[in-house]
């Protein structure tokens, strides 16, 4: 019979895994693409997948407290310190570092920039060289590179639990 506390943590652990790999990974080919495709304007298309987007930020926070809770201990009880092990915590601290930044110094500085464009009367379907649009844009660009470095960080932490 197996160990149901092993069974509980592993659970934890494949289910913030999937949950944040998987909700990056719809929010990236479904989603965006739906809602910016089916609405007049991009504008408003930000307005309602950055709704979405910003609730996930708060998801994928829990997930990563969740994951390093699971790993550290799975680590404690059952396993023996390894290179595997090492590459795991290493990419787990990377790719929460990443989600970490890319949430907590760029998001502010992107709702600073998103709050200046909207106060000069610009919008996001024109005015593209506008130097607050382009500030935007380059944020917005910089947090999508980080979080899916962080994904695919994931991605390589889910293989170390096999």
């Amino acid at each position: 019979m197996p160990d149901l506390f092993f069974v509980i943590v592993s659970f934890a652990i494949h289910a913030s895994l999937a949950l944040w790999i998987g909700g990056a990974v719809f929010f990236t080919a479904l989603a965006a693409p739906r809602i910016f495709g089916g609405t007049p304007t991009r504008t408003l298309a930000g307005e309602i997948l950055g709704g979405m987007v910003g609730a996930f930020g708060r998801v994928k926070l829990v997930c990563i407290v969740v994951l390093i809770l699971g790993a550290s201990i799975r680590y404690s009880q059952w396993e023996a310190w390894n290179a595997w092990i090492a590459a795991r915590f290493t990419l787990i601290g990377l790719a929460g570092a990443l989600e970490l930044f890319a949430t907590c110094v760029i998001g502010p500085r992107i709702m600073k920039a998103k709050g200046s464009v909207r106060e000069a009367g610009l919008d996001f379907d024109g005015d593209a060289s506008d130097p607050r649009r382009r500030r935007f844009r380059r944020l917005h660009g910089l947090v999508m590179a980080l979080q899916s470095l962080a994904v695919l960080l994931a991605i390589g932490a889910l293989v170390t639990f096999s």
